[in-house]
């Protein structure tokens, strides 16, 4: 219990009010986007695959731009508070996972009412997207463990990029960038390749769940010995 201790939910609770925000007007956006490209395709040819489903790569990239905001911002402002780098790396994990949870729902959440809009018109509904775990978009489980795979690996991915541009620099930051994301890719690979050393769903997760824990575990000893920056990057 003591990682969930008060400063860390505190801590925790404000990084989450603007991520819950941003969340719901990027959840907007996926209806909006998925709205006009039906209407398109319904005048062309009825589609047969989940457009709502292409999101994966949008719920990747979007946790990892705000992961990094969060990691190059929130060491001065939360350090100047009086809060140490334990506290805030313990933090931003939590949110982190919180925030990968709510993509997950929401995208999956999505899929469900785009395939009873598809059921009421007659159209076929499916998942195209490769790196997803289920193509029967009624498959609910493995569409929020992929989901939630996808939004974990940008958040955490985005943490560490961050604080390695916030401690190191410009330089070492970009020079990094094939450690510090490469796991983004390299989990895509771990769901989608036919691997003989990855022929069962056990041995995906574990190997899913230790990537992400070598991301946390390296985001959390930068951020330790990080100094206060007066300038953000230089």
């Amino acid at each position: 219990m003591r990682f969930l201790g008060h400063s860390v939910a505190q801590t925790s609770r404000g990084l989450l009010r603007g991520q819950l925000m941003v969340a719901r007007w990027a959840l907007l956006v996926v209806v909006a986007a998925a709205a006009l490209t039906l209407t398109v395709l319904a005048v062309v040819r009825p589609p047969d695959y989940s457009v709502v489903g292409f999101a994966r790569q949008g719920v990747i990239w979007f946790s990892f731009s705000w992961a990094i905001a969060i990691a190059v911002g929130q060491v001065n402002v939360q350090v100047g508070l009086g809060r140490s780098r334990r506290t805030l790396g313990r933090a931003a994990l939590l949110a982190a996972v919180a925030m990968s949870l709510v993509y997950a729902a929401g995208v999956v959440g999505l899929i469900q009412l785009e395939r009873g809009l598809y059921a009421a018109v007659g159209w076929e509904h499916a998942i195209r997207d490769d790196v997803l775990l289920a193509g029967d978009s009624s498959q609910i489980g493995p569409l929020l463990a992929a989901y939630l795979v996808a939004a974990a690996s940008g958040q955490l991915c985005g943490l560490l990029v961050g604080i390695v541009y916030y401690r190191a620099g410009a330089w070492w930051g970009t020079l990094t960038l094939p450690l510090t994301v490469g796991p983004v890719i390299l989990l895509q690979v771990v769901l989608s390749a036919d691997l003989p050393f990855l022929d069962s769903g056990l041995a995906r997760g574990a190997t899913v769940v230790a990537v992400l824990a070598l991301v946390a575990v390296a985001f959390q000893r930068i951020l330790r010995g990080t100094p206060v920056r007066t300038a953000a990057l230089i």
